[in-house]
């Protein structure tokens, strides 16, 4: 059975295969090789709990493959990218014989995942390099969910609530789209290198009736939270040209709601202005 479900099997079978290949794992990828049995586990329960075995799931990382062969025993179609093209060649290898309902590709996740459509769930363990625009790229997209591993600390600030120091316009721009669910939590030996940071999976389910998120927003939000120990008649003001009746409270005192409604109000200003008529 490929990989072993045991973790002195899996750190010896990555240790192998990093010094087969000489692959000289890469920090700046965020190349953490997952050896923790309890983690694939993990994540292959919670997609079979979305019910994938008839839908397209994108993987972010095919790392060895160590994830993909058992989600591919789960999930209807998966296809999973690869940056590393060292690491897609020994995935190769292996999924071709093993896994053909997946579909490895090698690429740049970012920019791949904006290109496909129709996809209902994305998993992977994520470098922080690219926490941020991947998330924004999921809550754009067309995921219905999303299982991920991420740095301990930023699923926190995902989960922060209004008012508090982690409160950003990622947490708003998340929280507005999916429900958040907080998964098991990993220490750096579940890793190999292991990271300097502990890992959680986090689980999204995007919301029945969630926002339509689009570039502006996004821009908006980054703004505000530029800006986020002003008041937010001033914030607004300086992010949109828009004036709008004094508010006495700060912008990271705002719910995601609030900071939504504000968004639209700006936004439907902006639209009368620049019309023909202005009105």
């Amino acid at each position: 059975m490929y990989p072993p479900m045991n973790r002195d099997e899996l750190v010896k079978l990555v240790k192998e295969l990093i010094r087969e290949a000489g692959l000289r794992p890469r920090k700046t990828l965020g190349q953490h090789f997952t050896i923790d049995p309890r983690l694939i586990e993990e994540i292959k329960n919670l997609a079979l709990s979305f019910k994938c075995s008839d839908q397209l799931v994108v993987e972010i990382g095919s790392g060895f493959g160590f994830l993909t062969a058992p989600l591919s025993r789960t999930c209807g179609r998966i296809i999973s990218i690869e940056l590393d093209r060292r690491l897609y060649n020994l995935a190769k290898h292996f999924i071709s014989s093993c896994c053909r309902n997946v579909e490895l590709v090698l690429g740049d996740a970012l920019s791949i995942l904006e290109n496909i459509d129709k996809y209902q769930g994305v998993i992977g363990s994520i470098p922080y390099s690219i926490t941020g625009p991947l998330l924004s790229i999921i809550a754009r997209g067309s995921a219905e969910w999303a299982i991920l591993v991420l740095q301990k600390d930023v699923i926190d600030r995902i989960s922060s609530p209004p008012g508090t120091r982690e409160y950003g316009s990622i947490s708003v721009l998340v929280n507005l789209t999916f429900k958040v669910r907080k998964g098991n939590i990993y220490p750096p030996h579940s890793f190999y290198p292991e990271p300097e940071v502990f890992s959680q999976t986090v689980i999204l389910e995007r919301k029945k009736e969630s926002i339509a998120v689009d570039k502006d927003l996004e821009r908006f939000l980054k703004c505000l939270f530029s800006q986020r120990r002003r008041l937010v008649h001033k914030a607004v003001k300086i992010c949109t040209g828009i004036e709008i009746p004094s508010i006495k409270t700060r912008v990271f005192q705002m719910t995601p709601e609030e900071i939504y409604s504000l968004y639209q109000r700006s936004a439907s200003e902006k639209a009368t202005l620049l019309s023909p008529d202005g009105y």
